[in-house]
């Protein structure tokens, strides 16, 4: 058997141990190779073969259990389950797919080459996990040799030093360079393990000695992958011209690191904002106060604004550039330019919410404020008074959110266009409208066509106006539950509102919902309105009607008129 079928027969008889009856077949098979072939066959053909291997294993108590179906295989999968981390082969399984989970297996296991190559393969860090060194140097095995100053922990303890295998460490930093950390000091100074561990992540220079870290090329390979591994290079090469250009054109923020006549160098600086703008925070603080240096770096992020004096936050020319690159920057920006027409009207054009840091005459100013409120109506809460009280800006909030008719001034409150948007946004805004607005009948019938559900909201007054009542209830019948006395007396109302909507003659008054023609209207529509009838279920054309068009409104019928349609005994229904 090759060796795909070989981890599928072992894979099958795995999960066969979980299957009652299956189980028990399987184990006498199993119980057959292991009495009767594996005697005779060699270690090495044992070893050889995957399936031999996991029988060999397999002990006798374990299948002896799976001969009892049910009972044997519920104590096996407990456990199994209690003791997963001790099996190879799932840990193998776990690690390929997380390799810290390495840590869960047990000290043996987390000494087999396999189980830790397949972890640091998948996630090099799973090298802290590897062998026994923190238990050794715990039992007093570890021993300390002092060495060009530096305190190393050489183990020495037996068995297999996984950390200090090269092939293991290799594919650990491969896959994350800071893996090297845990890798064994030896290994550490290996060249073609410090190499590979930079390539990947050059912030491991960290863990290097500090011989290393003074050697030039291998610092270049460092600081080319990540330029903030100049942190970890010796003080002279943090020092290094060359070295420290290489940083930065890879990352400009490196600066931070580099020495303190570098940082005062224009050139070197002009290099690190150049690649990041925010590197001005690192100038030294006569380099970061000068016009040139900083304008380079705010073209380069408008955020590193806030790293320059007072002064140069309040130069429009600096500040124009670093809003024009980031909009955000007006807020690291002085007095003047936050009262700059142009400088706002860019950084609102592309963030409105910045209207809350201009000045308050460009809060005032509809140029600006009318552009932020149509972009994001939350702009409109940092409009001064005035601009509030400009029908244009009103009717750019209202349609956005009705409701903001509250906050407008009293010209727009009274303006039946910004008041109409507002209501189409939000009924609700109508106790927002002014007096004015809110007494005239026209333009509460003009809303009302435009929303009958405004009739809701209107004056106890007007609700008892028969004009408007029936332009709202030809569109919305049940709005006659809004209605005055007067109006759910109207005959003209009421019949307007049935034939709109059934349901409305529940809201009739008693007097109308005793008028034959009313009831037939809504018993057409609906039968079971014959319970609100009154006197009318002892009428014979109306419970006819409503029984035509429901069987069931029978019920309601009065009992005369239930013995005269129907003499059969009725069954009592429950209500």
């Amino acid at each position: 058997m090759n060796r795909i079928e070989n981890n599928c027969i072992t894979t099958t008889d795995t999960i066969c141990d979980y299957i009652p009856l299956v189980s028990t077949m399987t184990t006498i098979v199993a119980l057959f190779f292991k009495c009767v072939i594996l005697p005779f066959l060699s270690q090495e053909t044992i070893q050889n073969n995957h399936f031999y291997t996991h029988l060999q294993e397999k002990s006798f108590g374990r299948c002896f259990l799976l001969l009892v179906p049910i009972l044997g295989n519920s104590i096996i999968g407990i456990l199994d389950y209690q003791n997963r981390f001790e099996s190879p082969t799932y840990v193998l399984r776990s690690v390929q797919e997380n390799g810290l989970n390495l840590a869960l297996a047990n000290p043996l296991l987390r000494n087999n080459h396999q189980i830790v190559l397949a972890a640091v393969e998948q996630n090099g860090l799973a090298l802290q996990y590897a062998s026994a060194e923190d238990q050794a140097l715990e039992e007093g095995l570890g021993e300390l040799l002092f060495e060009n100053g530096v305190v190393e922990i050489v183990m020495d303890f037996a068995g297999y030093r996984l950390r200090d295998n090269k092939e293991i460490v290799l594919a650990a930093v491969s896959q994350n360079g800071l893996a090297l950390q845990f890798a064994s000091p030896r290994l550490r100074k290996d060249p073609e393990v410090i190499l590979e561990a930079l390539r990947q992540n050059g912030l491991a220079l960290q863990f290097m000695h500090r011989d290393i870290q003074n050697d030039e090329t291998t610092v270049r390979v460092a600081i080319e992958q990540n330029g903030l591994a100049l942190h970890y290079a010796s003080e002279a090469l943090r020092a290094n011209d060359a070295i420290v250009q290489t940083a930065l054109r890879q990352n400009g923020l490196a600066l931070e690191f580099a020495g303190d006549l570098l940082k005062n160098n224009e050139q070197i600086v002009l290099a690190a904002l150049r690649q990041n703008g925010l590197a001005l925070q690192f100038a030294s603080p006569a380099l970061k106060n000068t016009h040139a240096i900083v304008l380079e770096a705010v073209h380069q992020n408008g955020l590193a604004l806030r790293f320059t004096n007072y002064a140069l936050r309040n130069n429009d020319e600096i500040v124009l550039a670093a809003v024009q690159r980031t909009p955000q920057a007006l807020r690291a920006a002085g007095l003047g330019p936050k009262d700059n027409h142009q400088i706002v009207l860019i950084a609102v054009l592309r963030d409105p919410l910045l209207l809350a840091i201009a000045s308050q005459r460009l809060q005032d100013d509809p140029l600006i404020v009318l552009p932020a409120v149509q972009q994001n109506v939350n702009a409109f809460q940092y409009a001064g008074p005035n601009a509030r009280n400009t029908p244009e800006i009103a009717l750019a909030a209202v349609q956005q959110n009705g409701l903001l008719l509250q906050q407008v001034g009293p010209i727009p409150r009274n303006n039946p266009q910004v008041v109409n948007a507002a209501l189409l946004n939000n009924i609700d805004a109508f106790q927002y409208a002014s007096a004015a607005l809110q007494a005239d009948q026209g333009f509460v019938l003009a809303g009302i066509q435009l929303n009958p559900l405004l009739f809701s909201k209107i004056s106890a007054a007007f609700k008892n106006n028969e004009e408007l009542a029936l332009a709202a209830v030809r569109q919305n019948g049940l709005l006659l539950n809004h209605a005055g006395d007067a109006i759910k007396n109207s005959r003209r109302v009421v019949l307007a509102a049935v034939d709109q909507n059934a349901q409305a003659y529940i809201h009739a008054s008693n007097q109308l919902k005793n008028d034959e023609q009313i009831a037939l209207a809504a018993m057409r529509e609906d039968g079971l309105l014959l319970q609100w009838a009154n006197i009318l279920q002892n009428n014979r054309n109306v419970v006819v009607a409503a029984i035509a068009q429901n069987p069931g409104a029978l019920r309601f019928a009065s009992p005369a008129m239930r013995h005269l349609l129907n003499p059969m005994p009725q069954p009592a229904y429950a209500f």
